[in-house]
């Protein structure tokens, strides 16, 4: 049997988040409470993801002076929430673009912060005297 992912888009309504996923007729049938179960899980997974990133871009400082590991870390909670849907057979739909409109950036952005992310293992080893701008054009010194 072909396993087909479930697409997850989500639309933000005066209610909040909701997630809207398509999946095949035969898995909808034989499994229909346990994907509701699964769907409300990544629902409140995703609003808690949008939260911490959003908490932690604000920690980020004042322009001009802006700690370039707070990007490390949104970046970070953004890779890991795809890579717990795509472990799960999900996938968002615009997995940049859904994240970056709830944000408040730009598809871009998100892009740059999760490949900062993947490109720095450790934020300690992050140069805070590096502004966030030469890291998210790949253009920091590095001494590895």
């Amino acid at each position: 049997m072909t396993q087909y992912p479930i697409v997850l888009e989500v639309k933000e309504t005066d209610k909040g988040l909701r997630i809207r996923a398509t999946t095949s007729v035969s898995r909808a049938l034989e499994q229909a409470k346990s994907l509701q179960s699964e769907l409300r899980c990544i629902e409140l997974d995703y609003g808690a993801t949008l939260a911490a990133v959003r908490e932690a871009l604000a920690s980020a400082g004042k322009r001009g002076h802006r700690d370039p590991r707070a990007y490390w870390f949104a970046g970070k909670y953004l890779a890991e929430f795809i890579g717990r849907l795509e472990g799960h057979g999900f996938y968002l739909v615009g997995k940049n673009t859904t994240p970056a409109e709830h944000i408040g950036m730009s598809r871009a952005s998100v892009e740059k912060m999760m490949a900062f992310y993947q490109r720095y293992p450790d934020p300690f080893k992050i140069d805070r005297s590096v502004p966030w701008s030469k890291y998210r054009d790949n253009r920091e010194p590095r001494d590895e």
